[in-house]
């Protein structure tokens, strides 16, 4: 169960409410249980989501995948070295700890953005308390990012997300019930997002 519920969108929180019977916090166990509480199922299931996602990344290079943006260099990279370290074996508890442990395996997709990714709290503009309160377990804040981050590679895949976003926009303003003033905001937003395709056609490198 843990495993459909990690991977849905706001998963995370999901998988907090189920295992913690509607409380808003949790504790180190679960049932009386300190061995077998959210401490562990957390980490697993955060690991297995990233495991399936370098996997299916590596795939994508493997077959031409182009990727753009300040960090795709260490995307490229990530991906590689995952995929020689853990590609296509069984991910046990120790596996599952060094990848977790890997800061150069810290890949996340975000598609609400476009982006992926390559986590370099150093780096993160979504953390503007990043030097403050600096943390190896911290992850990016998906719902903050910012499109100067040099965090940041596009792959061909969230360009594909972008046609799909814009194609939805164009149905919208040919909608006659869309008012004037949404449609005037959508065109805005399809230059923008145009110019992100644009620019990725230019800068992307295999």
């Amino acid at each position: 169960m843990a495993w459909f519920i990690y991977r849905k969108p706001g998963g995370r929180v999901a998988l907090g409410v189920q295992y913690g019977h509607l409380r808003g916090y949790t504790t180190d166990g679960y049932g009386s249980r300190v061995a077998s509480g959210l401490r562990d199922v957390f980490p697993m299931e955060e690991v297995l989501a990233r495991a399936d996602y370098l996997e299916d990344a590596h795939q994508r290079l493997e077959n031409g995948e182009q990727v753009s943006g300040p960090a795709a260099g260490r995307y490229t990279q990530a991906i590689h070295l995952f995929d020689r370290q853990f590609g296509g074996r069984y991910m046990s508890n120790k596996q599952a700890a060094a990848l977790r442990a890997n800061p150069q395996l810290r890949i996340y997709d975000n598609p609400q953005q476009f982006v992926t990714c390559c986590y370099d709290q150093a780096k993160a503009l979504c953390h503007p308390d990043r030097q403050a309160t600096a943390s190896q377990h911290r992850s990016p804040d998906v719902s903050h990012c910012r499109p100067g981050c040099g965090n940041i590679a596009r792959t061909d895949q969230n360009v594909i997300q972008i046609r799909d976003a814009i194609a939805q926009h164009q149905a919208e303003i040919s909608s006659s019930t869309t008012p004037i003033p949404l449609r005037g905001r959508l065109e805005q937003r399809i230059t923008a997002l145009q110019t992100i395709i644009d620019e990725h056609q230019d800068d992307a490198k295999p």
